[in-house]
């Protein structure tokens, strides 16, 4: 069993919600003066991070190749994970649509495309190394706009 993944502490989706939260607080910090301001700005700004927290976890997917079969597997949210049996895939995408936004797996099988898993808990050098054993197993593996990311590392 091969798992590709990093800790959520070094994962793009976390880095991007420190300024968030620093200028929250910030806000908070203001109204301290204020009691029922404060109280009131309390609540909508626990609201606020509770629902980007619960946006920023729906990114959270890392892959798991067992002997038979591809996982990915969302940490956050524990019910939220696919299980393709290599004897049904057809074809994989991981592929990067560039900008802000984070590289995604795709699989493909006879019945149906599953979902795109934003894999933003698989690290940037493990790409190479995935792609590498997922094509030895004989899978077509696409990567479109991912060659950013493996030229990046290439020399790694």
């Amino acid at each position: 069993m091969k798992i590709y993944r990093r800790s959520i502490k070094k994962s793009t989706s976390m880095y991007t919600l420190k300024p968030i939260v620093v200028i929250l607080a910030l806000f908070l910090l203001m109204t301290i003066g204020n009691l029922k301001g404060f109280l009131v700005f309390l609540v909508i700004e626990l609201c606020v991070l509770s629902f980007i927290v619960a946006c920023t976890a729906t990114q959270l997917f890392y892959v798991v190749l067992t002997e038979n079969s591809l996982i990915v597997q969302n940490p956050a949210y524990r019910f939220w994970y696919a299980e393709f049996q290599f004897n049904t895939i057809e074809k994989i995408e991981i592929g990067y649509k560039g900008g802000l936004s984070r590289p995604y797996i795709q699989v493909m099988t006879p019945a149906k495309k599953s979902w795109r898993y934003v894999t933003d808990l698989v690290d940037e050098r493990d790409y190479p190394d995935l792609i590498q054993t997922l094509r030895e197993k004989g899978f077509t593996v696409e990567t479109p706009g991912l060659h950013h990311i493996l030229n990046k590392h290439e020399n790694l």
